[in-house]
């Protein structure tokens, strides 16, 4: 009997998905994959054809073409429920597993500040508890992120800042800092729309593209 086709048992059905992050809902199959997004800093990785996987934007967040909002949510995380982060999961094309935790820079800092709150303490916290849990050994990207109020410039040295600094406070959380590298992506990567279709500006827009990624994988 071959055994050089693992993708499907002996009676011919796909074979059981070992990462349960590639069967999100449940029906025994990987789920099938519909096109890629650049998410910036060499970071490329599919979408998922259904898109009934994929969380629905809050109120008023229209997500830009390459926007991380298009990635699904892992399920039955408990763990990070009461955390004031989301969660997105992804592959690359070369079918490296990413996972994405997300924070708003509003949780982190004070307005235009390098410096993490004490408040932010806890969900930094709970990320570095379930990356321990979950991927003890993989690499991890912080990977900072602006709105596009104020100069390009001005607002890519803030988001290279940030990222150090929250690379600083997983350092001093437990993670090995040999594992870590800080990524300043500016305002150049945007996931919200930060105009609306009649012009006037989109504060919650602006809001959520003020973030930092915690990328492992």
């Amino acid at each position: 009997m071959s055994t050089d086709a693992p993708s499907s048992t002996d009676s011919g059905a796909p074979a059981p998905v070992s990462d349960p992050l590639d069967d999100l809902d449940e029906d025994g199959a990987r789920d099938e994959r519909c096109g890629t997004v650049d998410l910036g800093a060499g970071l490329v990785v599919e979408t998922l054809c259904n898109t009934e996987l994929v969380p629905t934007p809050e109120d008023g967040v229209v997500a830009t073409a390459g926007s991380l909002l298009l990635l699904p949510s892992p399920t039955r995380w408990d763990d990070l429920a009461d955390v004031d982060a989301t969660v997105r999961t992804a592959t690359t094309p070369d079918g490296r597993r990413v996972v994405i935790y997300v924070l708003g820079s509003d949780t982190l800092f004070d307005a235009r500040s390098a410096d993490v709150r004490s408040t932010a303490t806890p969900p930094l916290a709970a990320i570095v508890a379930s990356i321990t849990t979950r991927f003890p050994d993989a690499p991890i990207a912080v990977r900072g992120a602006a709105d596009s109020v104020g100069e390009p410039a001005t607002n890519q040295v803030l988001s290279e800042q940030r990222a150090a600094a929250v690379a600083g406070a997983l350092t001093a959380l437990g993670i090995d800092p040999t594992r870590l590298t800080a990524i300043g992506l500016g305002e150049d990567h945007p996931v919200a729309e930060e105009q609306l279709p009649d012009g006037s500006v989109s504060d919650i827009g602006r809001q959520v593209n003020r973030r930092v990624e915690i990328v492992v994988g």
